[in-house]
């Protein structure tokens, strides 16, 4: 079930006005990613047959590796997953083809008619972008992945332990809790915005 935590969790990301909480937290993500990879190539399980979502996880991983990469610095995890996807999509079999597309349409019989029309529309928009450029070009093997420290889940998860260590866990301002339902009306009055200042509400 990793592997359907780890888009929601690199998510929230976007969300965060802590420069350095992103970074760490991004090398956490990188890391968790390679090394669920590497453990399902060593398995002999890194294929669609035992992981029928693989090429949509892989895209999504490197869509949302380049993203941080466009506010941030980022581990190349991205190209990682291209070599991946490079090694194992670049030439699909008529097999693989026709199962992918009788997948897509059995999923479809359950989408009401104007959302099947969608679909079909955001597919061909797809094919027409792989033919273009598909999402693992530039994605190729290298043992510079294997020696990349950022990719080593203990030596990561330790630099994120202790960087949440500096990082307040109560609220920096108002009652000591989260839970607004256990603050008083005269506490809940600080943030309301009637109440609040020009400056206070573009902080």
């Amino acid at each position: 079930m990793v592997h359907s935590c780890l888009p929601i969790f690199i998510i929230h990301l976007s969300v965060c006005d802590d420069g350095e909480r992103v970074e760490v937290t991004n090398k956490v993500y990188g890391a968790t990613v390679v090394t669920m990879l590497r453990a399902l190539d060593k398995e002999g399980c890194l294929d669609a047959a035992h992981f029928p979502a693989l090429e949509y996880f892989l895209k999504h991983v490197v869509e949302r590796c380049e993203e941080i990469k466009g506010m941030s610095s980022s581990p190349n995890y991205d190209l990682v997953c291209k070599a991946i996807g490079r090694r194992l999509f670049k030439d699909k079999s008529e097999e693989y083809v026709t199962m992918e597309k009788a997948r897509l349409k059995e999923w479809m019989k359950g989408l009401k008619a104007k959302l099947q029309a969608e679909v079909r529309d955001g597919v061909k928009g797809m094919e027409k972008e792989a033919r273009e450029k598909p999402w693992y070009a530039g994605g190729k093997s290298s043992d510079e992945h294997d020696k990349n420290r950022d990719f080593v889940l203990s030596r990561v998860w330790k630099e994120y332990k202790e960087y949440l260590k500096t990082v307040p866990k109560d609220p920096m301002r108002g009652p000591g809790t989260w839970d607004i339902s256990k603050w008083t009306a005269a506490q809940k009055k600080e943030f309301e915005f009637a109440g609040m200042s020009d400056d206070e509400l573009h902080d």
